[in-house]
């Protein structure tokens, strides 16, 4: 579930402008709505694309939302 739930984050992201605004003003709170597991958040927070990447299995052109 974990994964599925990265991956469903990076979509969101990648694809929702109102959520890229929300995470610019909150990202913790963006990441607990989409329920990361905390070895995701802090792949978040440390701004580790491909890490990111390769957990999710993410497209290029979604990873650069996502970055802090």
């Amino acid at each position: 579930m974990s994964k599925e739930n990265l991956s469903k984050f990076i979509r969101t992201m990648a694809e929702d402008p109102e959520t890229r605004k929300q995470f610019q003003d909150d990202p913790e709170a963006v990441m607990e709505k989409h329920d990361l597991a905390e070895e995701h958040r802090k792949m978040v927070r440390d701004g580790d694309k491909d890490a990111l990447q390769k957990e999710a299995g993410a497209e290029d052109a979604h990873m650069n939302f996502i970055v802090l």
